[in-house]
Parts: C-alpha cells; sequence; structure tokens
C-alpha cells in the first residue's frame, strides 16, 4: 500500500507531522526547475540520524522536513559502479553490462579489467536535460570508466554522457578523504587540494553556481566519496562521538558522515543565498547499502548483498511539485531519470529504453503499484538476484562453484549469461510486515514463490542478453578468488 507511513515515532516523528500539508511550491517563473542530485557513498539504511542511526544529519533531516522522505527505496544495484549506471541511464545496470566496480587504473599496473565502461550509446540522464537547454555539470566520484581517459583506456568522459563541466575522481578519494591529489578538472589532473573531499567537492559546485548563466536552469551531480573507505575526518567530530563512548573506527565513521552533512548543509545555504531553494529540486540518496561499520539498521545484509541491508538506501527530496511527507511506496534509483523528466517538463526521447518509472502518481496517490518489478543482479555473490512486486520480495540463489575475482575477469562474461536459468533456491518475503528478512515464506506460498521466479529469471535473461559484451579483460588466472562470498568491501 503506498498510502502515506510512519517510520518509529522517535526517528521521524517530525517529518509525519508535516505529512498531511500542501505540495512543494509552485516555481513563480516559467523557467524549468534546477535539479541537484546527492549522492552519498556507502552510506547506510540506519546511519543517519533521520533514519534512526547515530550520525547526526541536521541539514538532511531539514531537507527531509520541507519535502518527501520514502521508506523503501532502493538503489540499482548493491555496489557502486553498476549502482551508478543504473541512476544515470533510468535502466537495470546488467544491461549495461557494468556488473561490478571499476578499478581505478594506477601507473603500476595496466588493468585490463578497467577495459569496462558506461557506453555512450545509453542515453543519460545529463543529455536528456543538456538538451532541454539544462547547463550540466559533474561533482565527485565518476566510477563509470577510466577518467581522465588515456590512450590506453579512451573510455567515454562526462561531456560524452551530457556533462559541460566534470570536476572529480575516477573512484574513491586517494590517498583518503583528507587532501585528496586524484582530482582532475574537465580532464586535467589538479594535484593535491587541503581540506576534506565532500567540502573540497561543495566548494566547486557551489563556485560554479556563482559563475553560471542564471538565465538557463541547471542539473548539478554531486557524488559525493563520503563515508566509503578509507575515510578521514575532521578531529573535533570524531573528538565528540568519542566522548559519546563510541570505539575509535565507529567515532571516526560517524564523523565522517556528519561531515558530509554539514557539507550538505553549505551547498543548501548557498542554494539559498542565491534565492535558489524555491525553484531548485534536491534529491538525497545513497549508491549501496554499508560495509562496516556503517549501520543497515535491522535490514539484513550489507554492501555487495542483495538482501535488503545492501540495497534498501536513505532518500529524501524536495523542491517544486514534490509533495511533503513520508512514504512508503517502492522506489529506485532507476526511477530518478523518468520522475525528473515529469518533474522538470522535459521530454524524454528514449523513454522506451528506462525501466524506471515516474515516482510522482505514487508521491500522489494518483497510481498505487508500479507497472513493473524492481530487480537487482550480482553475480559474483550468494544470493545472486532479487525481486520486489508490491510488498514481495523474492530473493534467489545457486550454488556457484567457481570461483571469482573481485573485478569482473574474462571467464565471468559467459557465465554471467547462464545464470538466471541456474537459480533454483528461492526465499520470498512479506517486506511490509517482515522488512528484516526473517520469515521465509517459500514453502507456503509455493504458487507465488514459482510466479515471481519465473518473472525474475526472465527479467535478468532479457536484460543480459542485451549487455555490451567486454573485448579486454583480463582472466581470473594470477588474481586473488573465492567460490563465494567475498566480504563486503
Amino acid at each position: 500500500m503506498m498510502k502515506l507511513t510512519k517510520l518509529a515515532t522517535a526517528v521521524i516523528g517530525f517529518v509525519f507531522a508535516l505529512s498531511t500539508m500542501n505540495a512543494g511550491p509552485v516555481l513563480a517563473s516559467e523557467m524549468k526547475p534546477n535539479v541537484v542530485i546527492l549522492l552519498a557513498d556507502d552510506l547506510g539504511y540506519g546511519d543517519l540520524a533521520t533514519y534512526g542511526g547515530k550520525a547526526q544529519s541536521p541539514n538532511i533531516q531539514t531537507l527531509a522536513a520541507r519535502g518527501a522522505m520514502l521508506t523503501d527505496f532502493y538503489a540499482a544495484a548493491p555496489v557502486c559502479s553498476p549502482s551508478r549506471a543504473g541512476l544515470m541511464t533510468g535502466m537495470f545496470p546488467m544491461a549495461t553490462g557494468i556488473h561490478t566496480y571499476i578499478r581505478a587504473r594506477r601507473p603500476d599496473r595496466d588493468l585490463a579489467e578497467e577495459q569496462v565502461w558506461l557506453s555512450d550509446s545509453f542515453p543519460t540522464m545529463a543529455e536528456m536535460l543538456k538538451a532541454a537547454g539544462y547547463q550540466t555539470a559533474h561533482f565527485g566520484k565518476w566510477h563509470l570508466g577510466a577518467y581522465p581517459a588515456t590512450a590506453s583506456h579512451p573510455h567515454p568522459q562526462p561531456p560524452d554522457h551530457g556533462f559541460d563541466y566534470s570536476f572529480g575522481t575516477p573512484n574513491n578519494a586517494a590517498p583518503s578523504h583528507r587532501n585528496p591529489t586524484n582530482f582532475s578538472r574537465n580532464g586535467k589532473p589538479v594535484g593535491e587540494i587541503k581540506g576534506f573531499s565532500a567540502q573540497i567537492v561543495v566548494d566547486d559546485a557551489i563556485a560554479w553556481l556563482r559563475r553560471r548563466d542564471p538565465d538557463t536552469p541547471f542539473f548539478h551531480y554531486i557524488a559525493f566519496h563520503e563515508p566509503h573507505s578509507p575515510i578521514a575526518s575532521p578531529d573535533h567530530l570524531i573528538e565528540r562521538y568519542t566522548e559519546a563512548g563510541f570505539d575509535p573506527a565507529k567515532a571516526e565513521y560517524l564523523a565522517n558522515v556528519e561531515n558530509l552533512d554539514a557539507a550538505i548543509g553549505r551547498y543548501l545555504d548557498a542554494l539559498a543565498d542565491m534565492a535558489l531553494t524555491e525553484s531548485t529540486i534536491v534529491i538525497f540518496l545513497s549508491d549501496n547499502g554499508p560495509i562496516k561499520p556503517g549501520s543497515a539498521g535491522k535490514l539484513r545484509g550489507e554492501k555487495n548483498l542483495v538482501y535488503e541491508g545492501g540495497i534498501r538506501v536513505p532518500f529524501v527530496a524536495a523542491g517544486p511539485e514534490i509533495p511533503k511527507g513520508v512514504f512508503s511506496v517502492p522506489a529506485s534509483a532507476i526511477d530518478l531519470l523518468p520522475t525528473i523528466s515529469e518533474l522538470a517538463g522535459v521530454d524524454d526521447d528514449n523513454w522506451r529504453e528506462r525501466d524506471g518509472v515516474s515516482l510522482l502518481p505514487f508521491l500522489q496517490e494518483a497510481a498505487t503499484n508500479r507497472p513493473r518489478p524492481l530487480v537487482w543482479f550480482f553475480y559474483r555473490n550468494k544470493p545472486q538476484a532479487a525481486l520486489r512486486s508490491g510488498d514481495y520480495v523474492l530473493v534467489a540463489s545457486f550454488d556457484d562453484p567457481k570461483p571469482r575475482t573481485h573485478f569482473i575477469a574474462a571467464e565471468d562474461q559467459e557465465d554471467i549469461l547462464q545464470m538466471p536459468a541456474k537459480l533454483d533456491t528461492f526465499e520470498l518475503y512479506d517486506i511490509r510486515n517482515d522488512p528484516d528478512q526473517t520469515d521465509d515464506l517459500a514453502a507456503r506460498l509455493p504458487a507465488t514463490t514459482r510466479m515471481l521466479a519465473l518473472e525474475l529469471k526472465k527479467i535478468l535473461a532479457n536484460e543480459l542478453g542485451e549487455a555490451p559484451v567486454w573485448g579486454r579483460l583480463p582472466s581470473r588466472k594470477g588474481w586473488p578468488q573465492r567460490v563465494q562470498n567475498w566480504p563486503q568491501e
């Protein structure tokens, strides 16, 4: 059921009190709304105070109080690169051929495995908005191929995917979030930058706002590095959590999340100072579940797993035409592109290729059921796949005897195509009443389990069958391997 719902009273009572208020402000001018996506990296469902966690998040909480907060929102995948591919394209990421994370190139090795990228044949959100006259800019983690491109790795760059401007890193901030050295601006390395990554990214985004064309709408894709490891956090924040009784690792992690929230607060303040708040759609989410010491709350699993803890993430949005309140509609990052298309009044010429749907009819209570289910796939951990249809979640697996590397190897490609047919073990959960996935209903509801299993296999076979086949991948020989499971790294 899609109706507005409450989370635990101690968590979001302050938001629920706003749930009956009218929709957000209507634009005073004819100019299309600005669009901002704020993406956290490895942030768990149970990390933020906004969702009942321990990390103070007053700025995200304020954003939630003036907009929509979703309790059943999902990343497109349980790991970084596929998740970002799904967000950018509105497609199930398995169709893009990005099945696991893309390793960053290093000078001391030829990373053939990084010959995986988001093909410019897949139309992105930035391309859609740019075609509608938007100024477009990317800040932070890219993680969709080599960045910047090189002679050996001539992968599509942010401009090839619709971004006018780009300032960021190929993968994680290195050597950590403090004083990173691997940022590039429009393809040119900039060297060491003093400070913490979240603040550095926001500094550049605010500077961009000050020099933008004020008569043209903009799209900001701000992909933070926090709280992905290796982390580094301000000492005064670490001290606060240490004094509160947290062990050193947890204290630094919570401080890292709070520093992320502080950077978001500075960005939102900049929008307010430039009188842009009322004309800007702001969306906050995470790319997948957490690793320790992060928290998925009571949800089962974490990053790299298709159980709820690996894929269900925080989601908050506010801005023109976004209803206020707390919503339990099942939704995904693949829905953002069609939702933004409708919110901004922008035509999506490639809508037939999208797997996502606009969330507006659900948020406005004009629709109650998704026209098609949500699906997740991750080949190198067990269980390998999951599907959500209404309040049912089906989790699917098989015993894979083959060793897998942490990155995709040449031998994996053919195996991946065969995996949908091999799925033979199924768990079924009523996720509305059992979000922790402790009560498997498969044996009690065999007909429902069979129906959803057939649907899952069909979707996976179709999506994987359309995926690019990579011509240059390394053999798994000589690399660390596991049969299953790789740790949640």
